[in-house]
């Protein structure tokens, strides 16, 4: 599995996009979580196939693309200095 970009510095307001990719189409779910500095992962969303996923409420300002069952990007729009955090993409086979 891989994140580009590996880092992003944005300033405030400028969009922000997460790519996630991987090679196994077998493995159909996708996760997205966010680490903030001292505190554990985050279940950001959850996606069982192309097109669909399941943002949890606190995040739902992200939006994610999933055309492929092996690729997606989690975008911002308007990014806020507390967004700031290490985020992760996962994938399993159910």
């Amino acid at each position: 599995i891989s994140q580009d970009p590996k880092l992003v510095i944005k300033k405030k307001g400028e969009s922000v996009d997460l790519h996630c990719q991987y090679g196994d189409s077998t493995y159909i779910a996708m996760f997205w979580y966010q680490q903030k500095p001292q505190e554990g992962l985050k279940l950001m969303v959850y996606s069982t196939g192309a097109k669909d996923g399941d943002m949890e409420e606190e995040f739902k300002s992200w939006t994610l693309s999933r055309e492929q069952i092996t690729e997606a990007t989690l975008t911002l729009s308007q990014p806020q200095v507390s967004d700031s955090a290490v985020y992760f993409c996962a994938a399993s086979k159910a």
